[in-house]
């Protein structure tokens, strides 16, 4: 299937457990990115295909199941993942590309943590609820700050706890 492009590389990102990650995924990422070069995948389909499987996800959680939605979960951060990895891969990567990428990740968190508030609620549990709600709230404004902050110039590192780790945070509660 060929030699994966140095510029395909995972972004160099500084959360917590990033570095572990990378170290520990590291095989099974260059093989599914083969995979997916292999294939023809393009990156927006990617970015689409894990838009979908947020939907479902959600759909599931207003309906009070927890452990399929977190396995789902899963299947969308790798999908997630591997959009941008593409993108490098082919040469396509782009201003547009990564500003639909970045509405679709919002549109997800909205889905995934607004569905989980409404199940939360509707099962009288007000405190979990609000915390699941305040979590979208932040995950909003974090990435409006960081809009604002950047369009005046200024660059912003992701933290410690970046969407990777939120992410596993989220599949270990539903879990």
């Amino acid at each position: 299937m060929g030699e994966i492009p140095e510029k395909a590389r995972p972004r160099d990102v500084k959360g917590l457990i990033a570095p572990g990650l990378r170290l520990g995924l590291a095989g099974p990422y260059r093989g599914g990115l083969r995979f997916l070069l292999w294939t023809g995948a393009k990156p927006d389909h990617l970015t689409v295909a894990s838009l979908v499987a947020n939907v479902v996800v959600a759909v599931l959680l207003t309906r009070g199941f927890r452990s399929l939605p977190a396995g789902l979960l899963l299947l969308s951060g790798v999908l997630d993942v591997f959009d941008g990895a593409v993108a490098r891969a082919r040469g396509i990567s782009s201003a547009r590309g990564a500003w639909f990428d970045s509405v679709m990740d919002r549109v997800s968190d909205a889905l995934v943590l607004g569905a989980l508030f409404y199940s939360l609620l509707v099962q009288g549990r007000s405190v979990d609820a609000a915390l699941a709600l305040s979590a979208l709230g932040i995950s909003l404004l974090v990435s409006q700050v960081r809009a604002e902050a950047e369009s005046r110039g200024a660059k912003l590192s992701e933290g410690a706890f970046a969407r990777a780790e939120r992410f596993i945070v989220l599949v270990i509660g539903l879990w």
